[in-house]
């Protein structure tokens, strides 16, 4: 978990997704691919705020219609059920507070939102796999017709959850089918 306020991450996210619609702009000559975030653990924390904060789409011109997915390996999907240790405490604040809730994927989940795939363990001993569960009921709630498919490593550890980007087998197989439908049909 970063050791940074949540208001300098998102800072920081919001001038990166500005240079990536410049590059785009001055590359392609306009953004019209789908694209699919993707993080571990913080970064799929990140990539997650990235996918649901509508007002960070409007501060960087993003179109929220071209966020074909996100995958969040152990992602922090849920704050209000991680340990409220220094570091929580430090990025998010108190759990009452606006920060917080700009800090909370969970909080983001109204109306219309990309698909997601989660993938976390059960013995995940850093952000408890509760969270990948709320995050998942939250979003079949506000998101009915939405997907959020969540894939449970049984006894699998906060690393074990990112494993399958190096190793061949099930996990790989449908990370890369889920990809290869949300971009084939978006």
């Amino acid at each position: 978990m970063p050791q940074y306020h949540f208001g300098a991450i998102r800072a920081d996210l919001i001038t990166s997704l500005q240079h990536i619609k410049t590059w785009w702009s001055a590359t392609v000559g306009h953004h019209t691919f789908p694209v699919i975030l993707l993080g571990m653990s913080a970064g799929g924390h990140i990539a997650s705020i990235a996918g649901l904060d509508k007002e960070i789409h409007a501060a960087t011109g993003w179109d929220t219609m071209k966020i074909a997915g996100v995958i969040a390996c152990a992602g922090v999907l849920d704050l209000g059920l991680m340990a409220q240790n220094p570091l929580i405490r430090r990025l998010a604040g108190s759990p009452d507070s606006d920060r917080f809730r700009a800090a909370n994927p969970i909080t983001h989940l109204h109306g219309q939102a990309p698909s997601f795939l989660l993938i976390h363990g059960t013995a995940d001993g850093m952000v408890p796999y509760e969270a990948a569960l709320s995050f998942r009921h939250q979003y079949q709630i506000t998101n009915p017709s939405g997907s959020c498919e969540l894939i449970t490593m049984n006894k699998g550890t906060h690393l074990d959850t990112g494993y399958w980007m190096f190793q061949k087998g099930a996990i790989q197989d449908r990370v890369l089918q889920q990809a290869d439908y949300w971009l084939s049909n978006f």
